[in-house]
């Protein structure tokens, strides 16, 4: 699992994702286990954007912590930036729930960066 876990977080390091809209960095010198990931450049129509702007926000921090039997299970994603005020269907308590990662959505061959991109289109 950390092979796997040090090849995705690598390939993501040596993309530039900044045109995707988002950045990752390791939470830790030290593991590699959490990652803190920022969303940014939401399209200027959304809602999102809005709110954002409204908020005086310029990015949606997340935190991606990933388990011992990664990639054969799924990785845990919370908000860490904004707070929601109140549980919105799929953020909840911070936790982000839809079933890309949960173990029956979840499957091995999904890449980190396609989970971000994937969480990125349903906040939007």
């Amino acid at each position: 699992g950390r092979r796997r876990l040090a090849a995705d977080l690598y390939k993501i390091m040596t993309v530039d994702t900044a045109e995707a809209g988002f950045s990752v960095e390791s939470a830790s010198e030290n593991s590699m286990d959490k990652w803190t990931i920022r969303l940014f450049a939401f399209d200027k129509d959304s809602n999102l954007h809005e709110d954002m702007l409204v908020l005086g926000l310029d990015h949606i921090e997340l935190e991606m912590s990933f388990p011992d039997q990664y990639p054969f299970e799924p990785p845990f994603v919370r908000v860490v930036r904004p707070r929601f005020k109140k549980n919105t269907g799929f953020v909840m308590s911070g936790a982000l729930c839809m079933e890309l990662l949960t173990s029956d959505g979840w499957n091995p061959v999904n890449d980190i960066e396609s989970v971000i991109v994937s969480i990125r289109s349903l906040l939007v």
